[in-house]
């Protein structure tokens, strides 16, 4: 889960307005070790800073999460 340096350093430094990230998995207390749970791509976007996240990939247990829980301003 998560980017490779050289793609963090490339987003980080050219700031894209609105970012595609794959989130299969509501937040997690270990990081997962394929897709990116919900705490993987906040970290993530805290570094690259970018305005608007959409979260795709999304599985059916990170679904039912988002029926009871908002997501961040900026993130869909």
């Amino acid at each position: 889960a998560g980017l490779p340096e050289k793609t963090l350093k490339f987003l980080r430094n050219n700031q894209p307005q609105v970012m595609v990230m794959d989130c299969s998995h509501p937040p997690r207390a270990d990081a997962p070790r394929n897709h990116c749970d919900l705490n993987t791509v906040l970290a993530l976007n805290q570094v690259i800073r970018s305005p608007r996240v959409i979260l795709t990939h999304i599985s059916h247990q990170f679904d039912a999460w988002l029926m009871e829980n908002a997501l961040p301003s900026g993130f869909e």
